[in-house]
């Protein structure tokens, strides 16, 4: 399938946007969320995050056009912090997590189409990491279960998965397992993606070396019930080529089929390609295989990037406009 066209560039309704964006689908509307730049000086660290204060904007793809954008002053200006954006219960989410040194919840707020509005957490105490200076890392898990969700993190060489479920009063955040040193194949492993399905967990993940590099041959898999963990070994030699974080985008289009959109090919020591190729992880609960769709997303509209998993489409977003790919 071709990419099809749909919408001008995020340029037409904001004048000088961010160079970074995070993009979610959900009711029918493509949102971004502009991050911008934020120093950690005293990590010797440094990261692009919404939570400082941007906007967020829709496209809406039944009227294909973009709506109007919301500015929001920043969430915090505490400087050992991350964040995590996700849908959740049918809206959009921001978790704002520690980035060094410990696994410690700060907050959660809802984005309500105009602004954001804190959300009451019930979590476990901060869980102390090796070192002070190790960084942290928190992914959440794609699934249909909207009133669950699962979070992967790593503080250094430590990986834990938490468990986020809906409250009367708002949500508690739990410590769910610890994930074995032995069922990877290096103890500087790091989660990069996940999807929970059938009762259970498989995450991707990359490990540090020369550089960072996306394992895609391998995953874990955590039984829900058991809090058991195993490898996995993807079967077939066809993969995609994308290092790094592996997938820019990624989501569950029903039990089996865990769709992956665009990535960059590591080129040479410090550069990259662009590769807007589309693939899918089969058979999640058997033997995991890959399978290439045939349509790409074209660097021109694949900046930003999000997949429908109800519909299975796959938009981008880029200096040329909008555009979709259905699988």
């Amino acid at each position: 399938m071709t990419c099809e066209k749909i919408g001008d560039p995020i340029t037409t309704i904001i004048n000088e946007p961010c160079e970074h964006h995070q993009a979610l689908f959900t009711n029918n509307r493509i949102w971004l969320f502009g991050r911008k730049f934020v120093n950690q000086p005293s990590h010797n660290w440094g990261h692009n995050v919404a939570l400082a204060g941007t906007y967020g904007v829709a496209f809406n793809i039944t009227a294909k056009k973009w709506e109007t954008p919301h500015h929001f002053s920043a969430l915090s200006s505490e400087e050992n912090v991350s964040e995590a954006l996700f849908i959740f219960s049918g809206a959009i989410h921001i978790l704002l997590f520690s980035a060094f040194g410990e696994l410690a919840v700060k907050s959660l707020h809802k984005w309500t189409g105009t602004s954001w509005e804190p959300v009451h957490v019930q979590s476990f105490p901060p869980v102390c990491g090796d070192s002070l200076s190790d960084h942290v890392s928190l992914i959440v898990a794609d699934g249909k279960d909207e009133k669950t969700k699962y979070f992967v993190s790593t503080v250094g060489h430590t990986m834990r998965v938490s468990r986020m479920k809906s409250s009367s009063d708002g949500v508690v955040v739990e410590h769910f397992m610890d994930i074995p040193r032995n069922v990877m194949t290096s103890p500087s492993g790091q989660a990069v993606s996940a999807v929970e399905t059938d009762g259970r967990l498989l995450f991707f993940y990359g490990v540090h070396g020369c550089g960072f590099r996306w394992d895609n041959s391998r995953l874990v898999a955590c039984d829900l019930n058991k809090k058991t963990c195993e490898s996995v070994q993807v079967s077939g030699d066809a993969a995609p080529k994308w290092g790094f974080l592996g997938a820019h985008a990624h989501g569950l289009k029903h039990a089996g089929t865990w769709i992956h959109a665009v990535g960059a090919v590591r080129s040479g020591m410090t550069s990259s390609q662009y590769d807007g190729s589309i693939w899918a992880l089969q058979n999640l609960t058997a033997s995991p295989s890959w399978e290439r769709f045939r349509g790409e997303v074209p660097a021109s509209m694949g900046t930003d990037v999000a997949v429908d998993d109800k519909d299975g489409i796959v938009y981008g977003v880029g200096k040329e406009g909008v555009g979709r790919v259905n699988i």
